[in-house]
């Protein structure tokens, strides 16, 4: 079991050359469980990391493409790994 208030984090660099930083939540609540968690992805541009120039997104279990469905105490986001 996470501890409260712990984060996972990853960077690495997408297609576009720019760096992306993903960010686990694993406390976070929704609107269907609690402490479900998700993970925070901010993306890279041309300057530094930009929640406005390519849009943020949160990713959970609920997010299409992802398996699962969102419980609660699942702390989503607890690891964080590079694939590919």
């Amino acid at each position: 079991m996470p501890l409260a208030g712990s984060a996972g984090g990853w960077s690495g660099t997408a297609p576009s050359r720019y760096a992306n930083l993903a960010v686990g939540v694993t406390h976070e609540n929704d609107a269907t469980a609690s402490n479900d968690g998700g993970v925070s992805v901010i993306f890279g541009s041309l300057g530094a990391l930009s929640a406005t120039v390519v849009p943020d997104q949160r990713w959970s279990q609920d997010t299409p493409s992802i398996q699962g469905s969102a419980e609660a105490d699942d702390w989503f986001g607890s690891a964080l790994a590079v694939a590919g």
